[in-house]
Parts: structure tokens; sequence; C-alpha cells
């Protein structure tokens, strides 16, 4: 069975949202994009080949919305690893993010 693992920087991603979301818009927003993404995550799941590659064959992009990208790999189980949860950074950050949890 397919399942989704967090990697330790997806995971401090996630959380970085929730607090910039909770304290800039509130809880309702916070709640709103809990959903949202619980739903995005099951799409990935139930087909982790919908979306587009980024730069290396095997790492994916889902853009969630106009400031936030999901990228995740796929493994050869069907276990899909998200990488980031990464927004407007710099995209240099990301490469080196992806480099360091695909080695």
């Amino acid at each position: 069975m397919k399942e989704i693992q967090w990697s330790s920087v997806a995971e401090k991603d996630y959380d970085s949202v929730l607090q910039y979301l909770f304290d800039n818009f509130g809880k309702s927003t916070v709640e709103d994009f809990q959903k949202k993404l619980e739903h995005t995550l099951n799409i990935i799941l139930q087909n982790p080949f919908a979306f587009r590659f980024y730069k290396r064959k095997n790492i994916r992009k889902c853009v969630f919305n106009s400031q936030l990208s999901i990228y995740y790999l796929i493994e050869k189980d069907e276990t899909i690893f998200l990488l980031s949860l990464f927004g407007k950074q710099n995209p240099s950050t990301l490469k080196r993010i992806i480099r360091k949890l695909t080695k």
C-alpha cells in the first residue's frame, strides 16, 4: 500500500507555514489550508505520476498554490517521500535541500 513519509525538512516547512497562517490570518485559514493539503496529498497518493518532473526525473513537483509547491520523490516500493513544502524562497536553497535528501 502506498504511503507518504515526511522528511524532517517537509515537517519544518509545514510547521512554519501553519505558524505563519495562524499569526497572520487566524485559525480558520489554518484549518482551510490543512484540508486543502490533505486533499492534495490524497491526490498524490492516488496518482503520484500525475505531476510534472522537477529537474531530476525521480522528483515531482505539485504546485499547491501561488506561494507553495510540494516536492516529492517516488520510491521503488511506491512509497512517496515528501521532500519539501517550498514557498517563494531562494531556488538554490531548494536545490541544496533536494541534493541533501536524495543522496
